[in-house]
């Protein structure tokens, strides 16, 4: 992977099949991915979702692309009930996990955020167990805010961190 590009990008209507599987893999990688309604979810239905995001300035959707495959992405979406706060989620492919390529999207999603959101916070939830995760959000200007519970793909609680940005001061 050292001699080729990783590729950046906003999610497209057209990507919609490619990002349903890539979701679909995903979950089968990690149970930190939980996408309820993705076994219902369809490619039209998919498309309709990625273009009302594309239009709005409270969600958006990145993904990372190497070799013309979606390998990871970043979502930045307002929290249902909290017009001013969005939750931002991350995901790569294990095969590409220790890359770099989490830091590419996460500092994607942070520059949309600060830049183009019409959001005042930016939270998530990370296991407590993920200390890799966590210091790579807190490198890039989150903070701990709270201890809660998350529940896995299997359906079991899990301890986890409740983390908000508060950005990064310039130098």
């Amino acid at each position: 992977m050292a001699d080729e590009t990783v590729s950046l990008r906003e999610a497209k209507p057209t990507d919609a099949a490619a990002l349903l599987a890539l979701l679909t893999q995903l979950q089968t990688e990690t149970n930190a991915i939980v996408y309820s309604n993705l076994a219902n979810m369809t490619v039209e239905r998919e498309a309709q979702n990625l273009a009302q995001i594309a239009r709005s300035n409270t969600g958006i959707i990145l993904v990372a692309t190497y070799q013309g495959k979606l390998i990871g992405l970043a979502t930045v979406m307002r929290i249902e009930g909290d017009a001013n706060a969005g939750e931002l989620g991350l995901a790569v492919l294990k095969d590409y996990w220790h890359n770099g390529i989490g830091s590419l999207l996460l500092d994607e999603a942070l520059y949309w955020f600060v830049n183009f959101a019409q959001l005042d916070h930016l939270v998530l939830d990370v296991y407590k167990s993920n200390n890799r995760a966590r210091r790579l959000y807190q490198h890039y200007g989150f903070v701990e805010v709270a201890e809660c519970t998350i529940k896995d793909s299997d359906g079991h609680d899990q301890p986890a961190v409740s983390m908000e940005y508060q950005g990064i001061e310039e130098l």
